[in-house]
Formats: structure tokens, C-alpha cells, sequence
């Protein structure tokens, strides 16, 4: 889940005025495709009625191809046997710059669950079309042969409107020094994985990212991806965090850049 927290920061040589405030609130997605993604995780047991002994793992992978920043929303639904439905998390947000991409493991999928072996659905409901595609990988317990396995999930078109309760929460800290903006995120009663910065203009282009980072610092030296200064203005800093359990928030920052 993410909480939003908008700043707005006005950005010198040697100095940063911030000015915003940080509280959560819900966020409202309008629906058109929904995307429904298998997933099988862990070890099964000889007895096992989901599935023959061995060892699975389900990687998804999410891709932006529009031109826009994509907001959508996301939630496991975990399958048991015998026509016994399973627990469903809560909608939690995710977003992707254009034409960015990024991978969903059992590590997210069995975060809530005690059982060593766990299957059901990754939905995704989202304004816009994306590229899904699911990874399969199984080998026998005792053995070295796997096999492997790659599909592309299709949509489906809906209409409705979902209204995407904050998650976890977190104090995330801008400081401009040496000419770089310097972020910090702290995890409330949680610990922070790995984070990425996007930034874009305020007509919807990405301007630089970082890719994913192991821990809870980001840089931003006001340059694009190709390495030159960005010219002055405003710019939209994305800052997405992810927990080791699977928590996930996104911050939005507004930078005003000015030379």
C-alpha cells in the first residue's frame, strides 16, 4: 500500500526550502483492464494436492508502455484446496514511468502466509494497458533438471472505481547539499529493502532514473539520464520504496529547480 505525501521544494545551489506537509489519504483509481496472474511458490510435499513434490517460483514482470507515468492498483488472492477460498489482501498502489519495468517474486506473493508452499492470483487493475508477462520456474527436490516456463498474461476490460486505502507508512527526508538533493526514507515500524527515483516534467516525460537501489538512500545530481543539467523549472520526483515483507510506498515530490 502507499501513502502519498507531496513537498514542494524550491532548489538552489547549496540550499533547499521545503514547504508541504505529509498525510495519508486515499487514492482513487479509475479501472479499464484487469489483469489476473497465476502464481506457484515453495516447496510441495509428497502428499501435496495442489501439486507434485517439488520446488516452484513465479516471477511477474510489469512494464509501462505508454508514454505516461502509469498509477494502478494491485492484490493477492491466495488459492487453497479442497474449494476452500483464501485470504485476499488489500489493494495496495503501484506506479511505473514510461516504459519502465519491474518484477514481483514469491517473496511478495507468500509474505502473509506461514505454509511452505502457497499459490493463487496477482490481480492488477489499472487505467491503462501493461505489459504483463509471468515466469515459471520448477525442479524436482532432490534433483538438478528444471523446467521452465514464460506467459503473457492478457487483459480483460472492466469499468469501475476503486478507492486504495494508505499502507505502511514512512518519514521520507530531502536535503540539498554540494548540489545534489539527497533522499532518505525511514520506514514506521517497518525496514526498507531497496528504493528508486523517476523524475519527470510537468508534461508527463521521464527525465532521469535510477533504477532500483539496494537500501533507503537516493541522489539526484539535477541532470537527466543522458548526463546533461536539467534546464529550470518544476519537476515531479517519484521515490518508490519496497520493505523486505513485501510493503510497498510511493512519494511524490515537487522540485522546483533554479540556477
Amino acid at each position: 500500500m502507499n501513502r502519498f505525501l507531496t513537498l514542494t521544494a524550491v532548489a538552489f545551489v547549496g540550499v533547499v526550502i521545503c514547504v508541504g506537509s505529509a498525510q495519508a489519504q486515499n487514492t482513487i483509481v479509475k479501472v479499464n483492464f484487469q489483469y489476473a496472474v497465476k502464481f506457484v511458490c515453495g516447496q510441495s510435499a509428497e502428499d501435496h494436492l495442489q501439486a507434485v513434490k517439488g520446488i516452484y517460483t513465479t516471477a511477474v514482470n510489469v512494464h509501462n508502455p505508454g508514454v505516461f507515468n502509469a498509477v494502478f492498483a494491485e492484490k493477492i488472492a491466495i488459492a487453497r484446496p479442497q474449494e476452500i477460498a483464501g485470504p485476499i489482501s488489500k489493494f495496495r498502489l503501484s506506479q511505473l514511468p514510461s516504459d519502465a519495468a519491474f518484477e514481483l517474486t514469491c517473496e511478495e506473493f507468500s509474505s502473509d502466509t506461514q505454509t511452505k508452499f502457497v499459490t493463487g492470483f496477482l490481480v492488477i487493475e489499472s487505467p491503462v494497458e501493461l505489459d504483463i508477462t509471468a515466469v515459471y520456474t520448477a525442479r524436482p527436490s532432490d534433483g538438478e533438471v528444471s523446467t521452465i516456463d514464460v506467459e503473457t498474461i492478457a487483459s480483460r476490460k472492466v469499468r469501475l472505481t476503486l478507492s486504495v486505502e494508505p499502507g505502511p507508512q514512512a518519514d521520507i527526508s530531502l536535503v540539498n547539499s554540494h548540489g545534489q538533493l539527497h533522499f532518505n526514507v525511514m520506514g514506521l515500524e517497518w525496514q526498507v529493502q531497496s528504493t528508486a527515483l523517476s523524475v519527470f516534467d510537468l508534461q508527463g516525460k521521464i527525465v532521469y532514473t535510477s533504477g532500483n537501489i539496494q537500501g533507503a538512500a537516493l541522489n539526484w545530481n539535477f541532470t537527466a539520464t543522458n548526463g546533461r543539467a536539467v534546464a529550470n523549472g518544476v519537476y515531479l520526483a517519484v521515490i518508490t520504496a519496497r520493505g523486505k515483507l513485501g510493503q510497498l510506498i510511493t512519494s511524490t515530490r515537487k522540485i522546483a529547480v533554479s540556477r
